[in-house]
């Protein structure tokens, strides 16, 4: 059994590897083929994509949590009933918001200064199909078919570049990327519904009371608050700055939160087991040990990178035109804290600890408050969003200490990494 684990998550990583490495194309061949300006509407598009990947992880997070309390509980058939009704719940949050972008998309093309409302147009429309895809993905996880999860990753990435690469180069620009995005997002999504078209249709098993709405009144503030934390800086930035400037602040916070998704790619390895620990009377504390020092390594590798090397950094990604070095330089940094943040408040959340809402709610309002009343230029914003980012790390810190002494205390062999892979 570990040696059918250890493959298939070894299969999973290296399909994950295969993906990212078509999205980087993706982004380097934007990066290159735009003008900063143009790059600032594309900034709209990275702002969803580090949205739902805010989304992704606290919907999966809320998937996982029960999963984990029906396998305690030994109710294995209840797994997928529940996924159901958590993709039938994303979904029409998605038609609303679908909604809600396309009744007000002249306003937003005004106030966001977006250079066509066909764009806003086409953003909602990609966001529809995005929450379409965060549910089935969910589904999927609760079947741990996790291949076909990988496999569908591969073919959105190879999509979204193959056509919008041709897009784009045919003069289509921003709304010939935002094409290929929602090509590829329908692709990935009819490809799961293929897969899982006998479990969409199968009888339903109820599975009682369970506490949901309690877990939903706190992964759902918590979700939104770091999504305010991570993106209310390049929106408040399309919205006071010149199409130039929020494009190279766009262009900079590309580059800054590739910092932030290494924490998500640990949180996906870390919430199923601290939630089966937790289930099971277990102490968790040693896989909090672990993704601390994991992401410390590789998002603070990243960060030292990107801060000694910013010149390097963004000639590889973007053209000559870019000019972010300055801001760059606080961007990456002010990710890494924020992601050594995101770490400590997805365990507490795994936990159910309520109180971590007050630090995460009250340091997202006041990030939108310092940067309504500080916004001058673009090097101001990004200034003050490392200052917010470097307060809310120092708070949880000292908020939550004894729970990190206790963390970083466990002996580092008490961990059995084969259970880690089993939780993929």
């Amino acid at each position: 059994m570990a040696r059918e684990i250890l493959k298939d998550s070894a299969i999973t990583a290296l399909m994950g590897l295969a993906a990212s490495v078509f999205t980087y194309l993706f982004l380097q061949f934007l990066g290159k083929s735009l003008s900063p300006a143009e790059f600032g509407d594309f900034g709209l598009v990275l702002m969803a994509l580090v949205g739902f990947s805010v989304v992704g992880m606290i919907y999966n997070a809320i998937v996982i949590q029960y999963i984990a309390y029906f396998l305690s509980k030994s109710q294995k058939e209840k797994i997928v009933s529940f996924s159901k009704y958590a993709l039938y719940a994303i979904m029409l949050v998605g038609l609303l918001v679908f909604f809600l972008v396309e009744y007000f998309a002249e306003d937003l093309t005004l106030h966001l200064h977006v250079s066509s409302p066909m764009i806003i147009r086409l953003l909602g429309i990609f966001l529809l199909f995005e929450f379409f895809g965060t549910g089935l993905s969910g589904l999927i996880n609760g079947l741990q078919k996790f291949a076909i999860l990988g496999f569908g990753r591969i073919i959105y990435a190879i999509t979204a570049l193959a056509v919008g690469a041709v897009l784009v180069l045919s003069g289509f620009g921003v709304q010939g990327a935002l094409t290929g995005l929602i090509i590829a997002s329908i692709s990935f999504d009819v490809l799961c519904l293929f897969f899982l078209k006998k479990n969409l249709f199968f009888q339903q098993e109820s599975i009682g009371k369970v506490g949901i709405f309690g877990y939903i009144a706190l992964a759902v503030p918590v979700g939104l608050s770091l999504g305010v934390l991570l993106n209310s800086d390049i929106l408040l930035a399309k919205y006071y700055l010149s199409a130039e400037d929020a494009g190279l602040y766009a262009a900079a916070s590309l580059i800054g939160t590739l910092v932030f998704f290494t924490m998500t790619a640990i949180v996906k390895v870390m919430f199923p087991k601290v939630a089966d620990f937790q289930g099971n009377g277990k102490d968790s504390l040693p896989i909090l040990k672990e993704a601390i020092q994991y992401v410390a390594v590789l998002a603070g590798g990243l960060t030292f990178v990107v801060f000694v090397f910013p010149d390097f950094v963004s000639r590889f990604l973007f053209s000559s035109e870019f000019l972010i070095s300055d801001l760059l330089r606080w961007y990456a940094p002010s990710s890494f804290f924020l992601s050594l943040s995101g770490i400590l408040i997805m365990y507490l959340l795994a936990l159910r600890k309520y109180s971590i809402l007050i630090p995460v709610i009250g340091f997202a309002i006041l990030k939108v408050a310092v940067l309504t009343r500080f916004h001058s230029s673009a090097l101001e914003i990004v200034e003050m969003a490392f200052w917010v980012n470097l307060a809310l790390f120092f708070v949880i810190l000292v908020s939550y200490k004894d729970i990190i002494i206790m963390a970083l205390r466990k002996r580092r062999e008490y961990f059995d990494y084969t259970e880690l892979l089993q939780s993929r």
